[in-house]
């Protein structure tokens, strides 16, 4: 399948009345910002990003117990964060309802729950402190693209600087010890007005950010501390020209010799030596070559850029660092470096959403659920929260059977006694059978708690309740994604399915190879792994065995008569861009004009998108729901050889175990290009490790090759 993209410009965002770079004041700020920023189309595309991404937060409205009490933050300095009743609502959709979060100093969680829940939107409520009563002392940082960035700047640079305080330290020490050092008294001043103007014009920009996330009668509030702070910036403006007299400048002379002392002290606790090559050892992890670092923003890829924005959260070291599909953007060796790294972090609170199980097994110390808008908290990592999960189940299953044979010999007896106090009119015995059916509840229900202690209602158990005993309550299961890949047809030979021999491929005469002699045989049934860097030549190898590049020297030979089906890692990102305003029904019917709507439908609804979702455009669907229709389309010739390069991205976990079961079943052939560790090993029979354009046969399988890359890797 291939997938053409066309550019999509950005759309632009309108500013209403009621912002404050709308009205006078505000102008008047933003135009002395871009005045400082020299590229100006750069700094109006950066500024539709971040409306973009502020009307999303606004959107957010999320409160916890403590906003009963009128307190905006809990006053406290413990980095332990413990709320209760928080309530996250977008729009008016509700993502958790009375949930308790608790996340506590040093411990690694990881944040699961089906696509579309509300995981990101939590991790953004916490990053940008959007929940009213989060401890204001607390940093956090939610990973996402990199904002203000100079794409002129060097990687490393740009990474540096992202520690704010830290280039503060180093610019404003620069230019006091220039200026104390020529001793003219006029520099000094100069100097010091400027850099109490600069701290006043970021703290600005600092609480625009603020009300900009803010909505409501928070927003009031922040913006009228904004109007505060740009008055004082006003001030220290004019204090740039304003004429002192000898004793005024005397003072901001001795104001500066305090601050450069003060400056003295804070560089040396920072260290620029030790910054400079912790950052060169987090870029180097994440797979940047020293040239690569030294290098230009402009230079890279968006999902380069995305790295270095984790690289950026990584270097900053905040209390909570919270992550969303980190490993996405990653090859494996920089998934095993970011696996030891993050361990490491043993001060640092980290909340991780992945779909990769076994990053999340190396990396959490704790799973949390968010389901039926409540969050509960399981220890150990996501394999040993499953096990867990699975036995409370069934001891509740069992638990429950109990009860309701308990229930039914009781009943049995009541009615018993019910039919012989009738025949015998004792209107004693009918007001014990009355006691008896009121008390019925209390007699039926929890008997042991979590522990295995006796029940008891007041300790176990929060809230009120009509009577002494509970039910015991199984959890709603989610509703199974439903896939359902059909069997190819039948062929008439037995030829290899594919056979590639003596394969060597590069782009140009004067460029070097990008693979060299690679031979390999796939029969029907055959279902094989393929592992490698970012840069070996794994999906060139893909293009040319799906057809798309014909090789330099070699041959590669399909079967006469089967079918093939590709996806390719970006196909979701070109088919949203390309087909974005075309539904799903429209946009197979352009690709199948000969097939009937029926056919189609049928065909979505086997890989779970029924019903009204086949009516919405494109650009409305989640990555999951774009994958399942990318993957429906590649099933309408029902194919007996499919490639799949990276498919498990944009997926929930759910999601990947039942294309595991759906692949395993499968009577075809399957080529998986993936750094999923889990998927690769669940599926393939045989494992690839492409290095030095060649393939290398792994005898142990994916355990073999992760122990290939640890080797490899310094940490």
């Amino acid at each position: 399948m291939s997938l053409n993209s066309e550019k999509v410009e950005p759309k632009k965002t309108l500013l209403t009345s009621s912002s404050p770079t709308n009205t006078k004041k505000g102008r008047a700020a933003k135009g002395r910002r871009r005045e400082r920023n020299k590229t100006k189309s750069v700094e109006d595309t950066k500024e539709d990003d971040e409306d973009k991404t502020y009307d999303s937060l606004k959107s957010i409205n999320a409160f916890s117990q403590v906003s009963r009490y009128h307190t905006e933050t809990i006053d406290s300095y413990a980095k332990d964060i413990d709320l209760k009743d928080l309530n996250i609502l977008v729009g008016d959709r509700e993502i958790l309802t009375d949930a308790n979060l608790k996340l506590n100093q040093g411990v690694h969680y990881g944040l699961i729950g089906q696509n579309g829940i509300g995981k990101s939107t939590l991790l953004k409520a916490i990053g940008y402190k959007l929940i009213i009563g989060f401890p204001e002392q607390v940093q956090t940082h939610y990973v996402e693209q990199l904002e203000n960035v100079n794409l002129e700047m060097s990687v490393i640079d740009t990474i540096l600087e992202s520690d704010k305080k830290a280039e503060r330290i180093k610019k404003e020490h620069k230019l006091l010890q220039e200026a104390v050092e020529g001793g003219n008294t006029q520099s000094i001043v100069k100097t010091v007005l400027q850099i109490k103007y600069d701290r006043l014009c970021s703290a600005l920009e600092d609480q625009e950010k603020v009300f900009k996330r803010r909505s409501r009668e928070r927003a009031k509030e922040a913006r009228a501390k904004y109007f505060v702070i740009e008055e004082q910036v006003k001030e220290a403006e004019k204090n740039l020209t304003k004429k002192y007299s000898h004793d005024e400048e005397q003072q901001l002379v001795l104001e500066g010799t305090e601050m450069l002392n003060d400056l003295y002290i804070e560089l040396d606790l920072i260290d620029a030596d030790a910054l400079y090559a912790k950052a060169s050892k987090i870029l180097s992890g994440l797979g940047f070559s020293e040239e690569w670092q030294k290098g230009p923003m402009k230079n890279l890829s968006g999902g380069w850029r995305i790295r270095a924005s984790l690289a950026q959260a990584l270097f900053l070291e905040p209390f909570i660092l919270l992550l969303d599909e980190p490993t996405n953007h990653l090859d494996f060796p920089a998934i095993i470096w970011l696996e030891g790294y993050l361990k490491s972090l043993t001060e640092t609170t980290l909340v991780i959403v992945s779909h990769d199980r076994a990053f999340l097994n190396e990396v959490v110390d704790e799973i949390i659920v968010l389901k039926n808008k409540t969050l509960k908290y399981y220890s150990g990592n996501y394999d040993i929260y499953e096990q867990a999960y699975e036995e409370d189940q069934l001891h509740k299953q069992r638990q429950k059977e109990t009860i309701e044979k308990k229930k039914q010999a009781l009943q049995q007896n009541i009615q018993k006694n019910l039919q012989m106090a009738r025949k015998s009119g004792d209107d004693k015995r009918l007001q014990q059978v009355a006691s008896r059916k009121k008390k019925l509840v209390e007699r039926t229900g929890l008997e042991t708690n979590q522990y295995g202690f006796k029940f008891k209602l007041n300790r176990d158990m929060v809230g009120y309740f009509d009577s002494n005993r509970i039910d015991v309550e199984l959890d709603t299961a989610n509703a199974k994604p439903h896939w359902d890949i059909p069997e190819p047809g039948v062929l008439r030979n037995k030829d290899s399915i594919l056979k590639v021999q003596n394969l060597s491929y590069k782009y140009g005469n004067n460029l070097p190879w990008i693979l060299r002699d690679i031979s390999l045989n796939i029969e029907l049934g055959n279902k094989v792994g393929i592992m490698g860097s970012n840069g070996e030549g794994k999906s060139t190898f893909v293009s040319l065995i799906s057809g798309r590049f014909n090789p330099v020297d070699g041959t590669i030979l399909h079967h006469p008569q089967a079918k093939i089906g590709c996806f390719e890692q970006h196909d979701v990102e070109k088919l949203v861009n390309t087909y974005k305003n075309l539904n799903c029904i429209q946009y197979l019917s352009q690709l199948y004009p000969e097939a009937q709507s029926q056919d189609l439908y049928n065909l979505m609804g086997s890989f779970g998108i029924s019903g009204s979702l086949g009516q919405n455009p494109i650009y409305t669907l989640s990555g999951g729901q774009v994958v399942r229709l990318i993957m429906a389309s590649i099933f309408y010739n029902k194919p007996h050889f499919i490639i799949l390069d990276e498919p498990t991205n944009h997926l929930d976990t759910e999601t990947i175990e039942v294309m595991i079961e759906n692949l395993k079943k499968f009577s075809g052939s399957v080529i998986i290009v993936s750094h999923d560790q889990y998927f690769v090993d669940q599926i393939a029979e045989r494992v690839y490790y492409l290095r030095k354009q060649r393939f290398h046969k792994l005898e142990g399988g994916v355990k073999e090759y992760i122990k290939i890359v640890k080797k490899d890797i310094k940490m």
